[in-house]
């Protein structure tokens, strides 16, 4: 699947789920190889967020799933010029910055549901 048919993905677990908002997200590691970056059609929920990768060379679509009761708090950065979200899993630390295709209109949604890291 060709990148420009990301945002046309179906991310067909989420179905059951009032979707509040659904784009394209780039995710890149926080400690290891920051420049590499992968991209994921999402769907943001009243209940979480859910991810699926495009079909590439030797690895087939994938969906994930993250519930806003398994995040802690999320932070606001920049990173190259760049806005970006850190999510705080209560259990663990954090691994990926993400971009969101439209990020004001993400962070609006993640404010109703998740606490904004403070420090």
């Amino acid at each position: 699947m060709a990148k420009e048919n990301l945002i046309d993905m179906v991310i067909p677990e989420a179905a059951g789920e009032k979707i509040l908002k659904e784009g394209i997200m780039v995710a890149s590691n926080l400690y290891y190889k920051p420049y590499l970056k992968y991209s994921y059609k999402y769907v943001l929920t009243e209940k979480g967020v859910w991810m699926r990768n495009p079909k590439v060379l030797f690895i087939k679509p994938k969906t994930s799933y993250i519930s806003y009761n398994d995040l802690d708090c999320f932070a606001l950065g920049k990173y190259n010029n760049n806005d970006c979200c850190i999510f705080f899993p209560k259990k663990g630390k954090p691994g990926n910055r993400i971009f969101f295709d439209d990020f004001d209109g993400a962070v609006k949604i993640f404010d109703m549901f998740i606490a904004r890291k403070t420090d």
